[in-house]
């Protein structure tokens, strides 16, 4: 048998046969001898651990048993890191030991390459184990006296290398601890007096992954002074490689430090990277260049976070210090220069400082906007027809750049001198001034249409980029970018033939695509972009189909004749290429398309039964299967048991997560297409194991269609998939948590809505929406941990408002009227109506929602029978006349706590009142925006002295109701403001004594017309209210003077009688509406007791009214009272000061 070294060395060999011989016993190797010991054979670790060490070993069998070794120990997919984890803890501890010690005596090995191998190996041991407690604590130490107290150059490389790693591969909180003892490494080995600048090269390479978790260092002046005088020092070393890793640390600072630069760039980084984008070697160059993108990122998104805070009326957390503003001057010159220094035969996937300065030119037009238009023009008008292609092309490119950011109408004329020469340059000899020209014409198309007069410029373009797809793969890209630009700007593609812009010059576009197409290459990426720009335009989409179809079929049977990874990668890049123009054909073509359907659905079957388990293609043709699926909806039924086969590998193909994905959704289309026709294979459906963690947002979305397309019938399903729903409801990002994290929860609250949605249309639909009753505690509880979320979408925002809209109709007659007094309801319906960042789907669902939700009412006409048999509550008879009357007997429908009944005696009467009660606000704190404070940090109640609330501002309320000294005669009670617990407080709602108003109506009252005369009035209906209880809120309007006298003129102008204070519309809305002060709301209690079946009445002078005043001495008519009161003043009150 070999030993492990001669193992590695076959792993070597130039012979295929020898070396995969060898790659399988050493997998072998690992599988059956990590931990256990065989009879003869030492474990799998420590051999490559005594190969990576061995002196006498070549440098070459070195550095495979380290890279086994590491290779053994981490992995990029997280199900497979967590084994590897598993495994190495199992080793027992003398073994691990053993390993950790050879691998850091192994830093100091002559033979570099096994050294930075034995760094890769000690970050991936400590990537496991410095995240637990006890674990490896002396490997800091251990690091640090390696650079600090040695002048071995190699082992100082080598450690500062790990160390680099380390903070690359641990979580910057878990290294935080450690921060100190890094830095002091980490600068020991950066500072200008060190004498070998490859150990100088390797500390800035660790300074700069250990930037993360020195943020406490960076906040100290000192420190942070001391940090940043090492790198700009760095910045000025005579290595290149240095100045290259400085300047890149220098651009990690900007990016998460730019708070703090303000002091650094007008004392030494503005010089630096100005001189540093002067450099000869580009290396250098291009990361002073990436400097002055970063600093415009930055401040492009500090511009965006400042358009957001002020929308909401806030204050941005953080404030642009405008850098690239002040140093356009100087920067701006040196990017034109920049733009200049292209090479003829340069690859375009190579990054080169010619492109890096167009990208940052980019950037500075966004950031700096109008201010970059004037300095970059007589660049433009200098060198644009240049004898020197480089300066034709520099001029172009800049045009280009700077037009995104400035006003439109500061470009448009430019534009529009600029497009006939650029329309010319598409026939310039330099294919580098052709190919910019067509990008150029490509953001002219995005950016700026409105500059291209169809009538002027659209026949010369359009010639001229048809020309260009006949040109080099580069320029065919840009060209087929512009005509999908041009297609999308130009009008829907919705549109006829007839009125779409580009519809005379159809058939020559499509036909010099197809013509690309039929190239044998796809370079350049040339002929998928052919064909992406035939899926846009899809106007002549049935003449097409056949064509499409035909050439499928062909490279069917060509899929047997393919020969070697490369070509059979090139045919299924075409073959995916021609199942996407297919389903852009269908979903333009819609019902249309169902002539072509059997022809269609044969070619795709065909398709998959020629694909492998692991090609791409699938995940296209599945896209069309799901286009032809909504085109022909139930006749798809003809094809599902042919086509079933295929669905369920996908969804059993765990290892393809993509394809598994697109196979779930394709089931959604499946069952909102046959509807109740797919019950047959529900149970199929349900029952198929997703094992894939990014496969589950799009399995708890289909749920939801299921359901909508089975109805009632789904309650076979609800309760599994409410547990599910429920299990995947608990998954939350923690504060350190990665973008990608972050991404997969909200992609995993996206689906969890969309099947809650989906269940209760669908029950609903099937008259079963009873069945969610036991679970309306489990999504409401969601729904307030998602809102709590700061981090929730806007789809997020539009999915939760849709589903309080479906429960709230689900539910007319008030079962969970409860639960919509959460503050967290009304705070999302107040975010999608008022947040002009939303688009109009949101705002729509909202005002939908709203109306379900809030204003939902059902007039329920009641013929009163003889006075005998009508008992209305609590077996109080209600006095009622001999003939026929009406009542609606709760017009809030049950939301609110107690009924408000409303009786009349004649249609007529209810037509009168239809405008001012068809929207009906419910609780009148959680129906509006109150200001929130700091809340208390009570359990259940807060009857406690160490409540928040009531030691900011005393509580308001007794077990009776209002406090009596606000009840005194002369209290101005009118005027206070009272603060009840709100959103922020941890007290329960429902016990606590603190939230009386929010709480709604607490007596059943009743409105009825007035014998008096003065219109509707309300009552007490059947019980008595005592002195300090809620009555209701105020629903009428408060407005500020200014607006008070205009009205007050209009009244006298019409000879009305003069009344402010109550307008008609007064029950429309029953939010108090205020300008003096939008966010409170009036609430009415009892001064006195009040009898039942008495009418409740408002003493509105407010102490302000004199009545005594005579009408002609004002000129004008008094507002006469009748509420027959013996306390009434006679007149409405009138303000003397309008």
């Amino acid at each position: 048998m070999l030993s492990i070294g001669e193992l590695l060395t076959n792993t070597l060999s130039g012979d295929q046969k020898t070396r995969e011989d060898a790659q399988r016993q050493l997998e072998q190797a690992e599988t059956t001898n990590f931990v256990i010991i065989a009879r003869f054979h030492p474990m799998y670790v420590a051999m490559l651990c005594q190969e990576l060490a061995n002196e006498q070993s070549s440098q070459y069998t070195r550095n495979a048993a380290g890279i086994a070794l590491k290779n053994t120990l981490s992995s990029s997919e997280a199900s497979r890191r967590n084994e590897m984890i598993q495994r190495w803890l199992s080793v027992d501890e003398a073994t691990r030991q053993q390993i950790k010690q050879a691998v850091l005596s192994t830093l100091a090995s002559s033979d570099t390459r096994a050294a930075t191998t034995a760094a890769q190996v000690i970050a991936a041991i400590g990537a496991i184990e410095l995240p637990m407690e006890n674990q490896w604590p002396d490997l800091m130490k251990n690091l640090l006296e390696n650079v600090t107290t040695t002048n071995n150059s190699t082992l100082k490389i080598a450690t500062l290398t790990a160390i680099g790693y380390i903070c690359e591969l641990i979580d910057p909180i878990i290294l935080a601890p450690q921060a100190g003892a890094i830095l002091t490494a980490v600068v020991s080995g950066a500072k200008k007096e060190e004498p070998n600048q490859d150990v100088r090269k390797a500390a800035v390479d660790a300074l700069y992954n250990s930037l993360e978790f020195i943020r406490d260092n960076f906040e100290r002046e000192g420190e942070r002074n001391y940090i940043m005088q090492i790198v700009c020092e760095a910045t000025q070393s005579s290595d290149v490689n240095v100045q290259v890793a400085a300047f890149e640390c220098l651009v990690r600072i900007m990016q998460i430090y730019y708070d703090k630069m303000r002091f650094y760039m007008e004392k030494a980084l503005f010089g630096l990277t100005v001189l540093g984008m002067k450099s000869e070697d580009e290396r250098v160059a291009l990361q002073a260049v990436e400097f002055w993108s970063t600093v415009c990122d930055e401040e492009i998104e500090l511009a965006n976070e400042a358009i957001e805070a002020s929308d909401a009326g806030e204050t941005p957390d953080r404030l642009s210090h405008n850098f690239a503003k002040a140093a356009l001057p100087e920067i701006l010159p040196v990017l034109l220069w920049l733009l200049t220094k292209q090479e003829e035969e340069a690859d375009e996937d190579d990054w080169n400082v010619a492109m890096a300065a167009g990208t940052c030119l980019s950037l500075l037009a966004q950031c700096v906007e109008d201010a970059i238009v004037t300095p970059v023009i007589p660049f433009v008008e200098s060198h644009i027809r240049s004898a020197d292609w480089r300066f034709r092309e520099a001029a172009i490119m800049a045009f280009g750049s700077i037009l995104e950011g400035p006003e439109h109408k500061l470009l448009a004329n430019l534009v529009n001198q600029a497009l006939p020469v650029l329309i010319d340059m598409m026939k310039d000899d330099s294919a580098q001034v052709k190919d910019t020209t067509a990008w150029t014409l490509g953001r002219v198309s995005e950016l700026l249409i409105e500059c291209i007069k169809p009538d002027e410029h659209l026949q010369s373009l359009i010639s001229a980029l048809v020309l260009g797809l006949r040109d080099s793969p580069r320029i065919v890209s840009n060209c087929c970018w512009a005509l999908m630009s041009l297609s999308d700007q130009f009008g829907s593609r919705e549109s006829s033939l007839p009125t779409y812009a580009l519809s005379p010059f159809y058939e020559g576009i499509i036909s010099a695509l197809m013509e690309t197409t039929e190239r044998s290459t796809n370079e350049s990426n040339s002929r998928t972009s052919a064909y992406e720009c035939i899926s846009t335009l899809v106007q002549g989409a049935a003449l097409l189909t056949v064509t499409i179809l035909d050439r499928l079929d062909a490279t069917i049977q060509a899929t047997t004749q393919i020969v070697g990874s490369d070509e059979r990668h090139a045919h299924s890049e075409l073959q995916s290429n021609l199942c996407s123009v297919l389903t852009s054909i269908i979903r333009k073509l819609k019902q249309e398309v169902v002539p072509f359907a059997d022809r269609i659905m044969t070619t795709l079957l065909s398709l998959f039964t020629s694909s492998t388990k692991h090609s791409t293609t699938l995940e296209d043709g599945f896209l069309a299967v799901g286009a032809i699926t909504t085109a022909v909806e139930a006749d798809f039924v003809r094809y599902l048991d042919a086509f079933a086969p295929f669905l369920y590998a996908a969804l059993s193909n765990h290892e393809e997560y993509a394809l598994c994905s697109i196979a779930v959704g394709l089931i959604g289309d499946i069952c909102r297409a046959l509807q109740e026709t797919s019950l047959p294979y529900c149970d199929t459906f349900m029952n198929i194991p997703i094992l894939n963690r990014n496969t589950k947002p799009a399995v708890l979305s289909c749920f939801g269609d299921i359901a909508l397309a089975i109805g009632g019938k789904f309650e076979v399903y609800l309760e599994v998939v409410m547990m599910v729903l429920a299990q995947a409801s608990t998954m939350r990002t923690a504060k350190d948590a990665n973008y990608d994290m972050i991404d997969y929860v909200m992609a995993l609250r996206e689906g969890i809505l969309e099947a809650y949605v989906g269940i209760v249309q669908g029950l609903k639909s099937g008259e079963k929406a009873e069945l969610l009753l036991r679970y309306i505690e489990q999504i409401f509880n969601f729904l307030a941990m998602t809102w709590n979320d700061i981090d929730r979408s806007e789809i997020i925002v539009r999915s939760m408002i849709g589903l309080i809209g479906d429960l709230a109709e689900a539910f007319q007659s008030g079962q969970i009227k409860q639960w919509f007094v959460a503050d967290f309801v009304n705070a999302a319906l107040k975010e999608g109506r008022t947040n002009r960042n939303l688009p109009n789907g949101t705002k729509e669902v909202t005002r939908w929602a709203k109306e379900v939700e809030l204003f939902y009412f059902r007039l329920k006409k009641v013929e009163y029978f003889q006075r005998e048999k009508l008992k209305i509550r609590d077996n109080v008879d209600m006095t009622i006349k001999e003939d026929r009357e009406f009542i609606i007997e709760d017009i809030s429908n049950g939301l609110e706590r107690c009924p408000i009944s409303l009786i009349y005696d004649d249609i007529k009467e209810f037509e009168e009142l239809q405008n001012a009660f068809h929207k009906y606000v419910v609780h009148c704190v959680t129906s509006c925006t109150i200001p929130y404070y700091d809340g208390c940090d009570c359990k259940d109640n807060c009857e406690s002295e160490d409540c928040g609330c009531k030691s900011a501002h005393g509580f308001f309320y007794t077990s009776n109701g209002l406090n009596p000294t606000f009840l005194q005669p002369e209290s101005t009670s009118t005027n206070i403001s009272l603060y009840e617990c709100n959103a922020n407080c941890t007290c329960t709602p429902d016990k606590c004594t603190n939230r009386l108003v929010q709480r709604g109506v607490s007596f059943p009252l009743q409105i009825f017309k007035c014998d008096s005369g003065c219109g509707w009035g309300v009552k007490s209906h059947i019980n008595r209210i005592r002195k300090g209880d809620f009555v209701c809120e105020y629903a009428g309007e408060v407005i500020k003077t200014d607006e008070a006298k205009r009205r007050w003129i209009i009244s006298k102008e019409k000879n009305e009688d003069n009344y402010i204070l109550c307008l008609r519309e007064h029950m429309q809305d029953r939010i108090l509406r205020t300008n003096i002060d939008p966010i409170h709301i009036a609430a009415l209690f009892a001064r006195r007791d009040i009898e039942m079946g008495e009418e409740l009445s408002f003493d509105y002078s407010g102490g302000i009214n004199d009545n005594t005043i005579e009408e002609s001495n004002i000129s004008v008519k008094r507002k006469k009272c009748l509420c027959g009161s013996q306390f009434c003043k006679e007149y409405l009150p009138f303000d003397q000061s309008l």
